[in-house]
Order: structure tokens, then C-alpha cells, then sequence
């Protein structure tokens, strides 16, 4: 039995379990060669199957402080993740991105209301 399974088992609807576990995303192909144009990331596992050279994702707009996305990248090319516009990953600049290499997975953590910190497999 699933988690979500598991919590609307305890009386809680579907949407109250997709807010508790998690929501994911999978079969995703990566779009744009920008901060502009990615792919809008809208789940918190994000599985991104599809990737060619130099495209991309975004990370979600409306995220809290606390709130951590997960990225898994298993295209052909590296992911390019970036950040909402006027926020930041790690120390690099506003609106570049952070590299995820094939068969990688990337977890995305907002510390602040303009910064995000990563963390990246091995």
C-alpha cells in the first residue's frame, strides 16, 4: 500500500494525502534553453526522462521556505535546472542554472525567500 494510500485510509481526501506525501511528476521532457523558456516544474519528485542538449526545467514560483523539490534526470543530456526569476541556487548568479548530469538525482531546498540550496547525488 502507497503512503497516499495510507493516509486517506486514516479519512483524509486525495488532496489532503497529495499535500502530506507529496505530489510527482514523471515522464517529463526538459524544453527551452532558458530561465525563460524551461520546462515549469510543478510537483515535489519531478522525474525528467527526456532531456537534449541544453534544455531545461524550472524550479516551482510558489514555494516556501523549507519546501524541497527533488529532480531525477535520466535523459541522454544534462539538466539544466534553474530558479524561479530574481532567485538564486546555491551561489550562482540569479537566473542561471544548476547542472544535473543523466542518471542523476538533485535535491532543491528554498533556505530563504530568493535562495535555494541543492544537494546532488554522486
Amino acid at each position: 500500500m502507497s503512503r497516499k494510500q495510507q493516509v486517506m485510509g486514516t479519512g483524509n481526501s486525495p488532496a489532503a494525502a497529495n499535500m502530506i506525501v507529496g505530489s510527482t511528476a514523471s515522464t517529463l521532457t526538459a524544453t527551452g534553453s532558458t530561465q525563460a523558456d524551461a520546462l515549469q516544474l510543478s510537483a515535489d519528485i519531478n522525474e525528467v526522462t527526456t532531456v537534449a542538449s541544453s534544455t531545461g526545467a524550472i524550479l516551482p514560483a510558489n514555494c516556501n521556505i523549507g519546501d524541497q523539490i527533488y529532480v531525477y534526470s535520466i535523459g541522454a543530456q544534462t539538466l539544466t535546472v534553474y530558479p524561479p526569476v530574481g532567485e538564486t541556487i546555491n551561489a550562482i548568479a540569479a537566473g542561471s542554472g544548476f547542472s544535473v548530469a543523466t542518471a542523476k538525482t538533485a535535491t532543491f531546498t528554498k533556505v530563504n525567500n530568493t535562495r535555494w540550496a541543492s544537494m546532488l547525488t554522486a
